[in-house]
């Protein structure tokens, strides 16, 4: 599926960048604007890269494109950001092309135009990009703005895969699940899946479970079907969530719980997992009033420590 925004600029791009600098030089300009960089010293170094984005480094260029998208030592600004990154994406930069595919798939800073975000999403993934072999995977999985075709999105997926980004991996491991743009292959979907469920892929951990419960494709085993269901529930993954409640209502690789059980069912429910609605009831019928409350506590406990670490993760990103 198509995220709202693709792809975030992330400045740990520039440091294999500053490896390709034309000569030693500008590798120690590039350097010290790096150092400047991390310090949060954005004035001077946006001074450093800017001398070498005028003399032309590609690197330096997209970084100047970077600073203004996001605002570090100069006032937030997508048009500038869009004219640095055309100029590092012209000379080859994969990083200023796949921004570039972003601002033109949010329209920031410029009109939305599908076509020229596919254009230079496709130039990224050319060169091995993989949040750009993603993204052009997710269209033609969609079939927007290019001709549906399930064995282009399988390959693209797989190239982005093969370089290790999570959510890549998770719609490989879906697609030989299912036979889709590949032949069905339930141990390849096992191995693909499990490499992303140990990178914290949710919806991955929450797949993994399901295999290991049901034995698809892997030797049946509630125990690890269990713990991979606990990590999804944890992460707010609704199917995970009810999963876990199941191996918790029927003692199958966890000690049978029926207070947790309702809790997990609860917020399935109220994370959208409808389905969960009547056997939620049904155990909500066999809970004592003290159970009740309990759930109910405990239920609440678990929403205010998620909303508080996700406040905490948000303020450690600005």
């Amino acid at each position: 599926m198509l995220e709202k925004r693709q792809g975030k600029y992330q400045f740990i791009f520039i440091l294999f960048s500053i490896l390709l600098a034309p000569n030693y030089s500008a590798v120690a300009d590039m350097q010290t604007a790096a150092e400047a960089f991390n310090k949060q010293d954005y004035a001077s170094a946006y001074s450093e890269y800017l001398i070498e984005a005028e003399g032309g480094n590609a690197a330096a260029q997209k970084t100047i494109g970077l600073m203004h998208a996001e605002g570090y030592g100069v006032a937030k600004d997508y048009k500038k950001a869009y004219e640095w990154f055309l100029k590092a994406a012209e000379l080859g930069n994969s990083d200023a092309q796949f921004a570039l595919g972003d601002l033109y798939y949010n329209g920031m800073g410029l009109a939305k135009d599908q076509n020229k975000a596919i254009f230079w999403y496709r130039k990224s993934a050319e060169q091995g990009h993989s949040l750009g072999q993603f993204n052009l995977g997710n269209y033609y999985k969609k079939g927007l703005g290019v001709q549906k075709s399930d064995t282009s999105a399988f390959e693209w997926y797989t190239q982005s895969a093969e370089q290790g980004l999570a959510k890549a991996q998770f719609n490989i491991g879906v697609m030989y699940s299912k036979g889709q743009g590949t032949k069905k292959d339930l141990e390849k979907a096992l191995f693909w899946t499990k490499k992303a469920a140990e990178q914290g892929h949710g919806e991955a951990q929450a797949n993994l479970g399901t295999i290991y419960r049901m034995g698809t494709g892997a030797v049946r085993d509630y125990t690890k079907a269990a713990d991979w269901a606990e990590k999804a529930a944890n992460q707010g993954i609704a199917k995970g969530q009810a999963d876990y409640a199941i191996h918790l209502l029927k003692g199958a690789g966890r000690t049978k719980d029926l207070v947790l059980a309702h809790m997990w069912l609860t917020l399935a429910v109220d994370n959208g997992f409808t389905k969960a609605t009547e056997t939620r009831n049904i155990i909500q019928g066999n809970l004592t009033k003290a159970q009740l409350v309990d759930s109910q506590n405990m239920t609440k406990n678990w929403r205010e420590k998620t909303s508080d670490q996700s406040l905490t993760e948000l303020s450690n990103k600005k």
